[in-house]
């Protein structure tokens, strides 16, 4: 289903899934106790292992050299996340525990022709506070392509934006929300008639791809959990209403 821009399909994650493969590549792995998994068709890539409960995986990683990758990483004990972050490298992947999924972000080239692979658990991510909850942004700000964590208090929402040049894949992981999107074409978005808005219910599991000149919002109807895989225009939001009355950009006082 295409609304103006912004695409929704729904999942199912008995399987390995693949939402975006263009200027970035997004992949789901979920891993059943004992399964395998080998990463090797990007230059550079973000892992992002998430579980609800404590996850054991053994990561084997050729042609790394980075010393801070040391034995103690090859089999790690996580609780609830952590980002192995990849260029020039491949990785394999076996899980030890049940419950574990895999997000992967990435791109075929990578920005350096270094060889490294270095590893940040949940404490360690760059945290960025929300009005309506919090981002946790995995990968940094990767000169290539960012991919998030994003949580969304039930009852809340985000402005009702687009971007001009910043595309986005959004998987809505857990919870229900409603997603706002422009009915009909517009050809100056900073002036839309609001009263064209609309909405459309979704359930988890459903992925929301929104292309650059697209109106869009999400409201949570529950407390949601997302993962966002996106380019790395991190600061192009052009926000048309905002319940806190937030302007266009960054904005500098959720990054402190």
């Amino acid at each position: 289903m295409i609304l103006n821009g912004n695409t929704i399909k729904t999942l199912s994650l008995d399987n390995p899934v693949t939402l975006a493969d263009h200027a970035y590549s997004y992949e789901i792995f979920p891993m059943a106790e004992g399964s395998q998994v080998t990463l090797e068709e990007h230059a550079s890539m973000t892992v992002y292992f998430y579980s609800t409960q404590e996850i054991k995986a053994e990561i084997d990683i050729s042609a790394q050299t980075d010393a801070a990758l040391n034995e103690k990483n090859r089999q790690m004990t996580l609780v609830n996340g952590g980002a192995l972050q990849l260029e020039n490298a491949r990785c394999q992947i076996t899980c030890r525990r049940p419950g574990l999924v895999v997000f992967v972000a990435g791109t075929k080239h990578s920005y350096t022709t270094e060889m490294t692979a270095t590893f940040a658990d949940d404490r360690q991510i760059k945290y960025v506070s929300k009005p309506w909850g919090y981002e946790m942004w995995l990968n940094g700000e990767h000169p290539l392509y960012s991919i998030k964590r994003i949580y969304i208090k039930n009852g809340n929402q985000t402005s009702l934006q687009y971007h001009e040049k910043k595309r986005e894949t959004n998987l809505l992981f857990t919870g229900e929300a409603s997603l706002s999107y422009y009915n009909s074409e517009c050809k100056d978005l900073a002036n839309a008639d609001l009263s064209r808005i609309e909405q459309i219910h979704l359930q988890s599991l459903t992925c929301i791809d929104v292309e650059p000149m697209s109106i869009h919002r999400l409201k949570a109807n529950s407390d949601i959990l997302l993962f966002e895989v996106s380019t790395p225009h991190l600061d192009d939001v052009i926000r048309l209403d905002d319940c806190t009355g937030r302007k266009n950009g960054r904005i500098s006082a959720e990054h402190e």
